[in-house]
């Protein structure tokens, strides 16, 4: 889930900064309410502000709860699990252990899993970050991709929130690093929080297929909905998150529907530092 919240975040800034270049026409919804460009200059400062709380300790991480479907290419379910992952620190880095498999530790071939996925994890913490990984530079040319849309207000949460509308525009954009691919194809809603100019919800998905790797891995399609409230001081975090992926790695296919909901918020500081299992 860590991936997802990442990738979201990164989606939205793009979405919001671009609004304030693509939306002047629709800056106009109540005399009362900040226009287009005061909400992004505030969602942008927040983003910003919650980097820095990131970087001195004050991420707020949980105990995921999740339920995992296996699905074969009609969509019917392979293999079900309920999952529960714990945040550990490895390094400095936030690892999401896995701590149960349907009401008990994982044992057998899902714990050899276990011990596979967090040793390449290991590893990859001892590498220097790829330029293809790194984060989407926001400027100008890549917010003229997308067509965007207020819509109105709606609550999340009990909270209002300014609901937004966006579309990538038809025809080819550059593509500089591998999260370009799937932000040039994203489309969908947002919420932001009225209040705290944060990331309230989210309900994004793919226009079509994404190819990687000279057509070795292909996503094929991708749905993304996410929702998070103030949990500790302030400090948001996510509460909800329902991802669905279907893809291609090499021959083999990946299809899956995951809705993982949070508890136990502890910030990256109070989070317990492993070394083995």
């Amino acid at each position: 889930m860590l991936w997802a919240t990442s990738m979201v975040r990164q989606i939205l800034i793009t979405f919001l900064v671009g609004a304030s270049a693509l939306a002047q026409q629709k800056t106009q919804q109540k005399a009362a309410h900040p226009t287009v460009d005061q909400i992004v200059d505030r969602v942008v400062a927040r983003f910003a502000d919650e980097e820095k709380q990131e970087k001195a300790g004050r991420e707020v991480l949980c105990i995921e709860h999740g339920s995992y479907d296996e699905l074969d290419d009609d969509g019917r379910v392979k293999e079900h699990a309920d999952t529960v992952r714990e945040p550990v620190l490895i390094g400095d880095k936030v690892y999401m252990r896995l701590v149960s498999r349907n009401g008990s530790p994982p044992t057998g071939k899902y714990l050899d899993r276990e011990k596979e996925r967090e040793a390449k994890f290991r590893e990859q913490t001892k590498k220097p970050q790829k330029k293809e990984d790194d984060e989407v530079k926001f400027d100008r040319e890549l917010l003229s991709r997308f067509n965007v849309a207020i819509l109105g207000e709606e609550a999340v949460g009990g909270r209002p929130a300014w609901l937004i509308n966006v579309l990538p525009k038809p025809g080819d954009k550059p593509e500089r690093v591998k999260l370009e691919r799937v932000l040039n194809r994203l489309s969908g809603k947002i919420w932001i929080d009225e209040q705290d100019y944060t990331i309230a919800k989210v309900d994004l998905a793919l226009t079509e297929p994404v190819s990687f790797y000279a057509f070795v891995g292909k996503l094929r399609s991708l749905t993304l909905k996410s929702e998070q409230r103030p949990v500790r001081d302030g400090v948001w975090a996510p509460v909800h998150m329902d991802i669905a992926v279907d893809a291609r790695a090499m021959w083999k296919s990946v299809h899956f529907h995951e809705v993982s909901d949070c508890t136990g918020y502890k910030t990256k500081s109070e989070l317990e530092r492993i070394s083995d299992f």
